[in-house]
């Protein structure tokens, strides 16, 4: 089943529009321009699509940011810029350090949900109808200046919040707004200690593979990939300094079916990584 027919589904239960500076709205809702005081961001508690139970208050008291990302899963703009929410989630520790991030549907079940985490590359937790999604996100569309989805912001560990940031997204444009809440987060302290495979996404991939890699310091990486019967299909060298970086290959000529391929830096393997291709 190719992604198209997915989007498909979302946008026959209401028509929206995406062309709203940028942002989707459904069409016959107005920008809402509420001008208010409110600094502090309330207290709401999620279930997850991996049946976690989530509360913010909860969260901030435990010496912990929040990031969270309203989205739906038919919105072209949150589909598009997905991958780069997740590489930013992956640079601030993947949730493990003291920076989370949480996605909010307030209209989309945990299948549709986990769905659109497997095709566009997102492994935050998110949180839709089952999760108490659409409760949240109304409570904050009528606290804050609502201009559509995708909307980011941050809350910080003293409960303040700063409302619709980033936007476009970069993977680096949270970075001001965590340091002000006084987050202690960085390469050093969060990102791997050793080269590794951070995503592989789409799954499965149509046209293009994206494979999100961390290199510990400056190195040679390469990538080989074979089918199934150990054929080699491509190989790919890049030499790259410290940090996340993300490599594309193009799949739209290989036929359906598993596939498989390693990573190796200065000429030792680190990773194998199955991966689908589905047209």
């Amino acid at each position: 089943m190719k992604k198209i027919s997915f989007v498909t589904i979302a946008a026959m239960l209401i028509a929206f529009n995406c062309t709203h500076a940028q942002k989707c709205l459904p069409e016959n809702i107005q920008v809402k321009t509420i001008t208010t005081t409110l600094v502090q961001a309330p207290d709401f508690t999620i279930t997850t699509t991996d049946g976690v139970q989530r509360n913010l208050y909860a969260t901030l008291n435990n010496n912990k940011s929040v990031v969270l990302d309203f989205f739906f899963v038919g919105c072209t703009y949150c589909q598009q810029y997905a991958p780069t929410i997740d590489q930013a989630y992956i640079r601030y520790g993947s949730g493990n350090g003291n920076i989370e991030f949480w996605g909010i549907s307030d209209r989309d079940n945990n299948a549709a949900i986990n769905q659109y985490r497997t095709t566009y590359g997102v492994t935050n937790p998110c949180a839709g109808t089952a999760g108490n999604g659409a409760s949240v996100s109304t409570t904050f569309e009528n606290s804050f200046a609502w201009s559509g989805w995708p909307t980011y912001s941050v809350v910080c560990k003293n409960k303040t919040i700063n409302w619709d940031i980033n936007y476009p997204p970069s993977a680096t444009g949270f970075d001001s707004f965590l340091s002000t809440c006084g987050n202690s987060w960085g390469v050093e302290e969060y990102d791997p200690e050793k080269a590794s495979i951070q995503g592989v996404y789409p799954s499965p991939a149509y046209n293009t593979l994206n494979v999100a890699f961390y290199l510990p310091r400056q190195s040679e990486a390469s990538f080989e990939f074979f089918d199934l019967q150990g054929a080699k299909i491509a190989s790919y060298q890049i030499n790259e300094g410290r940090g996340l970086h993300t490599f594309e290959l193009a799949v739209g000529n290989l036929a359906d079916g598993h596939y498989f391929f390693t990573y190796n830096v200065n000429g030792k393997r680190e990773s194998i990584q199955k991966f689908v291709v589905l047209k």
